[in-house]
């Protein structure tokens, strides 16, 4: 059997050099989850600041975006008005170009006539 006092010291020696081994192991631990906070508040207060400094930046590219999208319906429908004045005045130019043709035709033979004399 093993004596009471020397199985006593042994654990009495045991528990300091626990302590001697958890009491850093606990204080790096500690510097670590400090370390943790520190990362963790500076990366809240990144997004909180980009937060507030992209908002405006979105709201105009969003009204950026819309005020394109009314351009172009404008510009579109401005086309197609110029088509359609183009397909009335194209009749309207033909006859015209016909009604001149026939005119010139009239016009020169006048003046054949007029120098033959």
């Amino acid at each position: 059997m093993i004596p009471q006092d020397s199985v006593q010291a042994e654990l009495t020696h045991l528990i300091k050099v626990s302590w001697i081994l958890l009491v850093p192991a606990g204080l790096l631990l500690c510097g670590i989850f400090y370390k943790l906070f520190l990362l963790l508040n500076g990366l809240w207060s990144f997004f909180n600041l980009a937060q507030y400094e992209l908002s405006p930046a979105l709201k105009d590219i969003r009204l950026i975006t819309e005020n394109m999208e009314s351009l172009s319906s404008k510009a579109v429908s401005s086309v197609e008005s110029v088509e359609k004045g183009f397909s009335v005045t194209g009749s309207a130019f033909k006859t015209a170009g016909e009604s001149v043709s026939g005119n010139a035709g009239k016009f020169l033979a006048t003046l054949k006539r007029v120098f033959n004399r």
